[in-house]
């Protein structure tokens, strides 16, 4: 079961990527993509993003480095701590629509493919709480 989520997940990433490029936008790769997802889900920190990925806070900082080169996210200043900078998307209104456009296209492509009921079903799977790893549900 592992072996097909990661065989969605770049089936997911490989469609975004061809949207994208078909818009004109040069594409993202799966670890920038990753890191937008998170931002889009509220996460906006790096060390934030490091944890969520479970990658070092060195190999965030080099991703959000690429996204802003691009002017995909920009750095700004945390309103919550003075010293500290957290990542929001840009709001250039074209780089917005691509992306946009891109996951709704890529979303709609896999309920087509699978079919609306599954499409549901795996939508719900996907968005339970899946607990903490390395525990057990039945444990808690």
């Amino acid at each position: 079961m592992l072996v097909e989520l990661v065989k969605a997940m770049n089936w997911a990433h490989q469609n975004m990527q061809h949207e994208i490029s078909k818009a004109g936008m040069d594409a993202v790769s799966i670890n920038q993509g990753i890191v937008l997802s998170y931002i889009q889900l509220g996460i906006k920190r790096p060390s934030e993003l490091a944890r969520a990925m479970n990658i070092s806070r060195q190999a965030v900082s080099v991703i959000l480095k690429q996204l802003e080169e691009r002017e995909i996210v920009h750095m700004v200043d945390d309103p919550d701590h003075k010293l500290a900078k957290i990542a929001v998307m840009t709001d250039d209104p074209e780089i917005i629509e691509t992306l946009t456009s891109a996951r709704k296209t890529t979303e709609q492509r896999l309920r087509t493919r699978i079919g609306s009921e599954n499409y549901g079903k795996l939508k719900e799977a996907l968005e339970a709480t899946w607990g903490p790893v390395g525990e057990d549900r039945d444990e808690q």
